[in-house]
C-alpha cells in the first residue's frame, strides 16, 4: 500500500520507516530496446533474445543496469507519495551497487527505508536506502542511495 502525505513536512513523520512499494513492475523486453535506442548499451545480452535463450543461464536477456536505476523513481512513488508540493527532484543516487541480473521479463519491486527527512524553511530533502527485488524470486537485483528534495 503506498504511504500518502499530505505536504513535504510530512514526509519528516515517515523518517525511520522501511516501505514496500505497491507495485510488482514488469520489464519488458520492449522496455530494454526503448532503453537502448536511447542509451546506446547495444550489448547482445540486452537485444539479442535469440542468442541470450542459447547462452544464458536464464534463457532470456539481461535488464541493463541503467534501466534498473531508471525505474528507481517509479518504484519509489509507488512506495510512498506526497500530495501537495511544487516541484521535486532527486538530487543523488549513492552507493548504487547491481547484485545480480535482472531476467527481461521478469518484475521487480523496492523497499524504501527512509533514513532521514530533514525539513528547511523552503524544502524538505529525504535520504534513503532502496532495495530492489526480483517479485518471482526475491533475489536482491539492485541496492542504492536516493536523496530527494521536496520544495513547498
Amino acid at each position: 500500500m503506498i504511504r500518502i502525505v499530505r505536504t513535504p513536512g510530512a514526509l519528516c513523520d515517515l523518517e525511520g520507516l522501511t516501505l514496500t512499494s505497491a507495485l510488482d513492475l514488469a520489464v519488458t523486453q520492449e522496455m530494454v530496446d526503448r532503453f537502448v535506442a536511447v542509451s546506446g548499451d547495444r550489448q547482445w545480452i540486452h537485444t539479442d533474445t535469440r542468442r541470450a535463450a542459447r547462452e544464458l543461464a536464464d534463457g532470456a536477456t539481461i535488464v541493463p543496469g541503467g534501466l534498473l536505476v531508471a525505474l528507481l523513481p517509479r518504484l519509489v512513488q509507488h512506495a510512498y507519495r506526497v500530495e501537495r508540493f511544487s516541484k521535486a527532484v532527486t538530487a543523488e543516487y549513492r552507493q548504487v551497487r547491481f547484485r545480480h541480473p535482472l531476467p527481461t521479463g521478469s518484475s521487480i519491486r523496492a523497499t524504501v527505508a527512509i533514513r532521514s527527512a530533514v525539513k528547511s524553511s523552503a524544502f524538505v530533502t529525504v535520504k534513503s536506502a532502496c532495495r530492489v527485488t526480483q517479485a518471482q524470486t526475491g533475489a536482491c537485483i539492485l541496492t542504492a542511495g536516493m536523496t530527494d528534495v521536496y520544495f513547498d
